[in-house]
């Protein structure tokens, strides 16, 4: 099994794997890969053990937390998103009762701390100029969050039903986020759906199962 990046660095490497098994397992969806090598691998989408999360935290006052994972920020998009939420903060302190909000960056930690950080939060913001998504927006779905970022149609093109909640630029980040901090109704029902996707596509029990039919059929060749 390999990853996007590293098909994209070694594409030699993956074509003689390739030609040695006459099979390849990638996680990622990312067209790039036939780009360097001419062809296509077997798809097993990301997985997670819903075992290992840590329970969704009941919220312990009335502030609308909005988590994100600035491990490239120029590619994510993080200083709009910084712009986005700093413009709301602004914009809710004029307003009488207007909701309060707060940004929390996660990066540096242990695996196991970003989950608990995350299991205290409303929103995830991925990312809009990659248009595709990785781990990050995965454990978010599984933790009951909104995904905030961008899937282009290629990824669409695989899974018509993507939960994520699309953005393109600064200001449409601003216009989502407000609206789902207005809105506690559809960050509910975002939650609920991406919930769902995650468990129909990105459960690791499931993809093993799809791993072993794999290996099955080559045995059987």
């Amino acid at each position: 099994m390999t990853y996007g990046s590293e098909v994209r660095q070694n594409p030699a490497n993956y074509l003689l794997a390739w030609l040695r098994t006459n099979m390849l397992i990638v996680t990622s969806h990312d067209y790039s890969q036939s780009s360097q090598v001419g062809f296509s691998a077997q798809h097993i989408p990301i997985s997670i053990d819903f075992r290992e999360l840590p329970d969704k935290k009941p919220p312990i006052d009335d502030i609308i937390r909005i988590v994100h994972s600035p491990t490239a920020p120029i590619l994510k998009g993080t200083p709009e998103f910084r712009e986005s939420v700093a413009n709301l903060k602004k914009k809710f302190a004029k307003q009488k009762d207007g909701p309060k909000i707060e940004m929390i960056l996660v990066e540096g930690k242990p695996w196991k701390e970003c989950l608990e950080i995350k299991a205290g939060c409303d929103i995830f913001y991925d990312q809009f100029s990659i248009g595709s998504y990785g781990m990050g927006t995965v454990e978010s779905w599984a933790l009951r969050l909104p995904v905030v970022g961008r899937a282009n149609s290629w990824i669409r093109s695989w899974y018509p039903d993507c939960p994520i909640l699309d953005v393109h630029d600064q200001k449409s980040i601003e216009t989502r986020l407000e609206h789902l901090i207005t809105h506690p109704d559809l960050r509910e029902e975002a939650a609920r759906q991406g919930r769902l996707f995650c468990e129909e596509h990105h459960d690791i029990q499931r993809n093993i199962r799809k791993i072993n039919y794999l290996l099955d059929w080559v045995q059987r060749r």
